[in-house]
């Protein structure tokens, strides 16, 4: 019997070296490859660092720029938060202020044509008025204006006495007896 003998030793040792040469090949190209990719990425970055380092030089200049205009524009709002502070306390003083002051300046609006005071006090919120008018339609008219104002409540007329004419023409003498208000924020145009 013949027996045949076949030697594969040295088809794989050719074979591991072309394996071989092939995963060296292989490992070359993508450490190339990776290298590339890591370059371009890398310029990329850059690229965009670049363009922000531009744009906070640009931002800063520009801020550098406006610098003085925003200084002022902070110091006109400190200045109008300054005035209405004032402003609203200033307001509130004024609301404050006894309604007396106010019926000085809105008494001559109520009144009728050729009607007068003589006499004008006050006891603690209650006003009591005296005075001539032309006709008690007249007196009755300031009774009614007065009512509507909004420094006077319960406005009334207690006495109406027919005289004789004084020099202006008037013969009714009253007494006009009323409250004293104060108006609410917003409730009369001359308090706030």
């Amino acid at each position: 019997m013949i027996e045949y003998r076949i030697n594969l030793r040295q088809w794989r040792d050719e074979r591991r070296q072309q394996r071989n040469q092939t995963l060296w090949t292989y490992l070359f190209l993508s450490l190339l490859l990776g290298a590339a990719v890591a370059y371009l990425w890398g310029m990329t970055l850059g690229k965009r660092a670049d363009q922000l380092q531009a744009s906070i030089r640009l931002l800063q200049s520009e801020t550098r720029k406006h610098k003085p205009k925003a200084d002022k524009v902070k110091k006109l709002a400190k200045q109008y938060d300054d005035l209405k502070r004032r402003m609203t306390v200033l307001q509130q003083l004024e609301r404050d202020r006894m309604a007396a002051a106010h019926l000085w300046r809105l008494l001559p609006t109520l009144l009728p044509e050729r009607t007068y005071f003589q006499s004008l006090q006050r006891q603690g919120t209650g006003i009591e008025i005296t005075g001539m008018a032309p006709s008690m339609e007249a007196a009755n008219e300031l009774a009614m204006a007065a009512g509507n104002s909004c420094y006077l409540i319960d406005v009334r007329i207690t006495d109406q006495d027919t005289r004789r004419r004084d020099a202006f023409g008037n013969s009714v003498w009253f007494k006009l007896v009323a409250t004293e208000k104060r108006p609410s924020p917003g409730e009369c145009p001359h308090a706030d």
